[in-house]
């Protein structure tokens, strides 16, 4: 039995159709429906029938037919290539078939453009593999299969038989006729982000590896130095020892143990510090960078973001692993974290930065394989995505948007569900608002995620742990 191939392109721009245009250039031509070029064949249908507009903006659907197996006189080759074009118009109908040629030679191979019409709208997605969408579904291949097999037997119907029996061997029918996805660079290839580094753009009067390396002996001297006391002070809320008073003496040292420090650089330095002992450091630029949802620190020199869901490495880097461990260290001591006792530390901060609330998770060697600690911040827009936004951004349509607002007003219960950085906070957040306002909630979380700035009645409360002042 020969079990034919079929890859399937979507298409959305003028260089698909070039392509189109290209594969059939110099065939014959089987389509009744072509006139001078696809595009042209195309615009004919699309202005006679005006339809809709896909919401992934595909346009039209093209399918190569294929079997290296398959070896036919011209005249055969013909016949298969008229009872294809029966099959296609079968699945799409009539009309909507706009090309179908087959190339030169012996083998079969043929390329059709097809308008995946459903319901006026364009949707190619009806008569595509859910999982794998560079092949048509089982229907679709089952439908033109069978008009090709009622003239040439050899050819196998799709879920009519396999080209050879394994059943014996135990084999589930998927793994039967399994098809590996396409090859992704992304597989093996790291993808990069580009942040830039507020210090790396400056121009500095010292070489930059003196600068980094002052920046880490002074940052040693008040971290795990002989002014420990003072930058543990300066970390407590309600302090003595205000950043201001804290950056004054630090001013003062570096004048006093480094005196080359001078104008720009003094700034410099100074305003990186800062930074490190009272906000997030070199993860500035990616907590400030819109697209990005998640920021995982997994080694002074690994720094990940999630984007869109794919990870991405930074460019951004610590100085070593010194450098690394006081950051970790000046964030434990900011959030009243014991992380000498406690292997896993979780905390929000809504204030350190006006466009996102954070929620970090530190996890220790102890019971990490690693000789480093993880950082990993979750971002959550504290301007909230509302239901026009998540519409727009495909997460709903109107139908589920109207459905899940009318169950949060009147219904008994809800369940989120889903992988991470999927939308579930996102997507509690906008309901939350939607509660009826003569009702009142509780909210009780990890971190400080779920919020609302607008209903009147509901209540906050997150979970404390790893306190140093005791319990509560």
């Amino acid at each position: 039995m020969i079990e034919l191939q079929y890859n399937c392109t979507k298409m959305r721009e003028q260089k698909d159709f070039d392509k189109a245009q290209t594969h059939a250039m110099g065939k014959r031509q089987f389509c009744q429906n072509f006139s001078s070029s696809v595009l042209n064949a195309w615009m004919e249908l699309y202005n006679y029938l005006k339809p809709g507009k896909a919401l992934d903006g595909t346009v039209a659907l093209e399918i190569e037919v294929w079997s290296d197996e398959m070896e036919l006189y011209p005249a055969d080759a013909d016949t298969f290539t008229t009872l294809l074009l029966s099959g296609l118009e079968e699945v799409f109908g009539a009309r909507q078939v706009l090309s179908l040629v087959r190339d030169p030679g012996t083998h079969i191979r043929c390329s059709a453009v097809v308008f995946p019409l459903d319901k006026r709208i364009p949707n190619a997605d009806k008569y595509l593999n859910k999982i794998f969408q560079e092949y048509p579904n089982d229907k679709v291949k089952a439908a033109i299969e069978r008009k090709i097999h009622s003239k040439f037997a050899e050819v196998l119907i799709t879920g009519e038989g396999t080209s050879e029996d394994k059943t014996h061997l135990g084999y589930m029918p998927a793994l039967i006729n399994f098809k590996p996805a396409p090859y992704r660079k992304e597989y093996d290839t790291v993808l990069q982000y580009h942040a830039v580094n507020m210090d790396s753009q400056v121009q500095t009067m010292l070489p930059y590896d003196k600068m980094n390396s002052i920046t880490n002996r002074v940052i040693t001297y008040y971290t795990s130095g002989p002014e420990k006391l003072l930058f543990e002070r300066s970390q407590k809320r309600n302090s003595d020892i205000t950043p201001d008073v804290f950056m004054d003496k630090v001013k003062d040292y570096i004048n006093k143990m480094y005196p080359e420090v001078q104008g720009s650089d003094m700034t410099i330095i100074l305003s990186r510090i800062y930074r490190a002992v009272f906000e997030n450091y070199i993860l500035e630029p990616l907590i400030n960078a819109d697209e990005i949802s998640d920021i995982m620190v997994l080694a002074p020199d690994d720094i990940r973001v999630k984007i869109g869901g794919e990870r991405y490495t930074s460019d951004l880097k610590f100085i070593d692993a010194n450098d690394y461990g006081r950051f970790i260290f000046s964030l434990a001591i900011r959030n009243d974290l014991d992380i000498r006792n406690n292997a896993i530390n979780v905390f929000s901060d809504t204030t350190s930065n006006k466009n996102f609330r954070m929620r970090f998770n530190i996890t220790t060697p102890y019971i990490n394989s690693s000789e480093f600690p993880y950082l990993h911040i979750r971002k959550i827009a504290k301007h909230k995505r509302g239901l026009n936004y998540l519409i727009k951004a495909g997460m709903l349509d109107d139908t589920i948007a109207a459905y899940l607002v009318d169950r949060a007003r009147n219904g008994r219960g809800m369940i989120f569900t889903g992988k991470g950085a999927s939308g579930k906070t996102t997507l509690m957040n906008m309901l939350l608002d939607k509660i009826p306002f003569d009702k009142s909630g509780l909210v009780i979380q990890e971190s400080e995620e779920l919020f609302s700035d607008v209903h009147p009645h509901l209540m906050f409360q997150h979970i404390v742990q790893n306190s140093t002042y005791g319990k509560h």
